[in-house]
């Protein structure tokens, strides 16, 4: 990842210092805090289907993201982080229900989760989506989806006719330390073209 940029705040005591003479050493501090850092750190993950249960198609995931944390030296890392998630789909008249639950952050590398619980609603992920008429493509020509991104609910649809696939989505992402701090509203729409 590139383009993490420290933000430079003079303080009042830059201020007084720069006043004195000294603008060009305020200045080379400010500079050494921000900039344009540059970090890589490689993800792995994997996904095992459980065939044996009829018609549910249960799948299991395991995915380690910032193996080795993303470190931007002065500016600060991003902690390597262990999600984990399970997934069923099924068919009833006509209708394919896909079931999914995720927990991002298990090892609680953010340090989100309160002192003494290892476990955050922040992290938590729930999805149900319905979908109607699968075409040839893969996608459905309508589906609907409901979910729960943390402490927030979330809505979605995708209409895909005519070989136009629209997909609206309305959330909300936690940018908080905890769940339920600090809610931020957000909307989304896509437009592509299959064939």
């Amino acid at each position: 990842r590139a383009g993490f940029d420290g933000e430079i705040h003079i303080t009042d005591k830059a201020i007084i210092e720069a006043s004195n003479g000294n603008s060009d050493k305020a200045l080379e501090e400010a500079n050494n805090l921000g900039g344009t850092k540059v970090a890589f750190a490689p993800d792995f993950g994997m996904i095992y289907h459980l065939d044996g249960i009829h018609n549910l198609s249960p799948k299991i995931a395991v995915s380690v993201q910032n193996i080795g944390d993303l470190d931007f030296e002065k500016v600060g890392k991003i902690p390597m982080t262990v999600n984990t998630g399970i997934a069923t789909e099924s068919e009833l008249q006509g209708f394919d229900i896909i079931l999914a639950a995720d927990y991002h952050d298990l090892l609680d590398g953010h340090k989100l989760a309160s002192e003494g619980n290892t476990f955050t609603e922040r992290n938590l992920k729930l999805g149900l989506e319905v979908g109607w008429n699968r075409i040839f493509n893969g996608h459905h020509v309508f589906a609907f989806r409901l979910g729960r991104n943390g402490p927030y609910n979330s809505q979605g649809m995708t209409l895909n006719v005519f070989g136009v696939k629209m997909d609206f989505a309305k959330y909300s992402q936690e940018v908080g330390g905890y769940a339920g701090e600090q809610e931020d509203k957000r909307w989304s729409f896509q437009l592509g073209l299959v064939f």
